[in-house]
């Protein structure tokens, strides 16, 4: 095979393979975790205001009556749900901003329910659960929202009391403050410990977000999948961080900022639920001590403005890993933050996705157009390089000669055409993790018949959009959007240079319909923002055709 040849089949393949990548839903990445036990907790003393609201005088005083549990509930602007007494458990948990399906009228998301999402929030007394899922609590105040705060007692066999303060701000954050008080005659050893539940989870290994387990130990992310913990769980010691559960666009977190504790992840095989607990060191009580105790629990959306304003406020180390920014993480959070500034100013997503992909065109414009200015000229050069084969054709070294001298004179480097490609491959994973983490696009409108940019294209070209009922194969069944992403590859690859060898044309003509058909079912907020691309690429090279004399 000629040397120019060997260098246009070797570009092609790597287009061809980045190009696969592009789509890849493979972007995850784990942080080294310590193993040190860390040192024993050093406690603070609540806010001067928590300690007027607890009372602390009357904590040994407190009677545990009830038999069985009670729903308290709790509202504000944005979430409305109840905590059970039996465990201090909350049970259910609404996000009223958001709804379950598209359809006017759905009902809220409902995060935690009692059945298979909940919390609890306990004590272990010299190595024994003393307050557990299992323990009933008293209620001295109730009716838990943004002004006012819920007040829980509960005293034990053997002799720890304890009084709880649960405040709620007026987004999604929860602060559990507990005085515990050692009734008892001798010294014990009380740690405090916290457990996200869940049961029912779906098969989510082909999501490009990842679902599972999530913490920030001592600045390090981890994410664990669900069936890694199945067979053996894992568990993690801390001096600081926050753990939880993460869905797509949900989050779950125990925040613990009082000294060193311990982080498992584990499967329950009788209960066929997850739990994701942790637990602090030990502490000293000794008899009649008082110490206090404070945790923060987040249940809410993986919204990014508010992941940030909590990182800050509540000194929540790097909460805003809750959003699953994928390998590139110094590109893909400026995009996302980007992004969702610009839907804020025109409030349409579609209309957002379309003025952001015009921005990143034009800061890739230099790059971008050095690979179509080589691709513009090594098209000119074809009739000269075709001449130089057919002349040459019987001698492999001289044709290799005179075409480096050619391009010497022409001033064209075959490989540059790969160079920015290579250069734009973070860019593009990026935008692909944007797209598919942004919460903004969930159940957003666009022109048409696009009722959630989250969701595939579902109009159907090959039956018209339903009105012809004939039976479809589910890999032919393609909207309009995807068809339009493809029609713009197979232009724009009109205008770049053909190869001279038929069998690498030919894999190149039918990528764009590879493509199609790949990107029928990802969420047509992404093809529509390839589609648009395409098209601005399309001007862009036009221009620089236009520029070098090219029809």
């Amino acid at each position: 095979m000629q040397e120019n040849e060997k260098i246009e089949q070797k570009n092609i393949f790597i287009a061809l393979i980045l190009s696969v990548l592009l789509v890849s839903t493979v972007n995850h990445f784990f942080g080294v975790l310590p193993n040190s036990e860390g040192q024993k907790q050093e406690v603070s003393v609540l806010d001067k205001k928590d300690v007027k609201v607890l009372d602390k005088a009357k904590v040994a005083t407190i009677p545990q009556k009830e038999k069985k549990g009670q729903d308290v509930p709790f509202e504000n602007k944005v979430v409305k749900g109840s905590l059970n007494t039996k465990g201090a458990a909350f049970n259910q948990l609404d996000l009223k901003a958001y709804q379950q399906k598209v359809k006017k009228g759905s009902p809220a998301v409902r995060l935690l329910n009692k059945k298979s999402y909940f919390s609890t929030l306990g004590y272990v007394l010299d190595g024994k659960k003393v307050v557990s899922k299992d323990s009933v609590w008293s209620v001295e105040k109730g009716n838990l929202s943004a002004s006012s705060p819920l007040v829980l007692s509960l005293t034990t066999k053997e002799g720890l009391v304890v009084k709880r303060v649960i405040t709620l701000d007026d987004k999604y954050m929860f602060t559990i403050s507990d005085v515990v008080q050692n009734t008892s005659l001798k010294n014990v050893e009380v740690k405090t410990f916290g457990q996200i539940t869940r049961s029912n989870v779906q098969n989510l290994s082909r999501s490009p977000v990842h679902q599972g387990f999530i913490a920030v130990l001592d600045n390090a992310l981890k994410e664990v999948k669900y069936p890694s913990v199945e067979e053996e769980k894992e568990t993690y010691s801390s001096k600081d961080g926050w753990l939880g559960i993460s869905d797509k666009y949900w989050l779950t977190a125990f925040i613990y900022n009082q000294g060193a504790f311990k982080t498992e992840f584990s499967y329950d095989k009788e209960q066929k639920a997850y739990d994701a607990t942790f637990s602090s060191d030990s502490v000293v009580l000794q008899p009649d001590e008082i110490k206090t105790f404070k945790t923060h629990f987040f249940a809410g959306p993986k919204e990014i403005d508010l992941l940030t304003y909590y990182q800050k406020t509540f000194g929540v180390e790097r909460f805003d890993l809750g959003i699953d920014f994928g390998w590139y993480y110094f590109i893909t959070k400026p995009f996302l933050f980007t992004l969702e500034w610009i839907y804020r100013f025109v409030g349409n997503m579609g209309i957002s996705i379309l003025i952001f992909a015009f921005l990143i065109r034009l800061l890739m414009f230099p790059v971008a157009s050095k690979s179509f200015e080589s691709m513009a000229k090594m098209k000119k050069l074809q009739p000269k390089i075709k001449a130089l084969q057919t002349r040459y054709k019987d001698d492999k070294m001289r044709l290799n000669q005179e075409m480096m001298l050619l391009y010497q004179k022409e001033k064209v480097n075959p490989a540059s055409g790969c160079l920015p490609m290579l250069i734009q491959i973070p860019i593009f994973f990026s935008l692909y993790k944007v797209l598919s983490v942004s919460i903004q696009m969930r159940h957003a409108k666009f022109f048409g018949w696009i009722k959630d940019l989250s969701a595939p294209d579902m109009s159907s070209v090959f039956t018209f959009g339903g009105l012809v009922p004939w039976p479809v194969p589910a890999f032919l069944d393609i909207g309009v959007w995807p068809l339009l992403m493809g029609l713009t590859m197979l232009f724009q690859q009109k205008l770049n240079p053909s190869s001279p060898n038929k069998d690498q044309a030919a894999v190149l003509k039918w990528m764009p319909i590879l493509f199609m058909f790949m990107f029928g079912r990802m969420a047509s907020g992404l093809v529509i923002y390839w589609t648009w691309s395409n098209l601005l690429s399309i001007l862009q090279q036009s221009y620089i055709m236009k520029k070098y004399g090219e029809k």
